[in-house]
Order: C-alpha cells, then structure tokens, then sequence
C-alpha cells in the first residue's frame, strides 16, 4: 500500500469490516470504518474495548466468537450497509479530534 489515501479507497469499496480481534485496548480502526460508510463486526470479549464503540444495528454488530457467528453476521451487515451508512459516518463524528480536544478542556475546567 502506497499511502494511507490508498487504504481508505480500499475500506470505501468495501461492503463491510470485520475485526475478528479479542484484545483491542480501543479500535480506531472501527471508527475509520464507520467514518468510510462501513458497518463492522466486532467479536465480544471482556479485553476488547472496540466493542464498545458499536451499537448494534446501527453502526455494525458485536458478534461471538464463533465461525459460524462471524460469518452470518458478515452476511448481515452486507445485507444492511445501505441503510446503516449514514448513522456509521455519524458515529464516527463523534470521535471527531476537535471535538474530543473541546471536552477534554471543559473536564479539566472542570
């Protein structure tokens, strides 16, 4: 990959991402994906603080960690990306550096 324009092409013309991963300390890769238009599935694991970051349905789903469920969930989320891609790009605004920095002064103001 030459450079980072080159993966984002790669996530847009994507149906779905998927992040079979059951330790992720927080998962930007997930709102990378949401921020492209993509709904993700994530497994669900107590050491894996991407799942934090969906709410299934609406910006991808959280799955167990079985063959079996990652893979009907991979079929659902491509079945349904039309009508989750607004409400992913959305999700991924509110991690938006400018408004993190903002709350992070009003928490130290305080």
């Amino acid at each position: 990959m030459k450079d980072y324009s080159d993966l984002i092409s790669y996530m847009k013309s994507s149906e779905v991402f998927v992040l079979p991963s059951t330790r992720e300390g927080f998962g930007i890769v997930v709102i990378e994906a949401n921020a492209c238009g993509l709904p993700v599935v994530v497994v669900d694991s107590k050491m894996n603080a991407a799942s934090d970051l969906i709410v299934n349905n609406k910006n991808g789903i959280i799955s167990d960690f079985s063959k079996e469920d990652i893979a009907e969930n991979i079929i659902n989320m491509i079945d349904k990306k039309k009508e989750m891609q607004n409400d992913c790009i959305q999700t991924s605004r509110e991690y938006d550096w400018d408004k993190i920095v903002d709350a992070l002064e009003e928490f130290y103001k305080g």
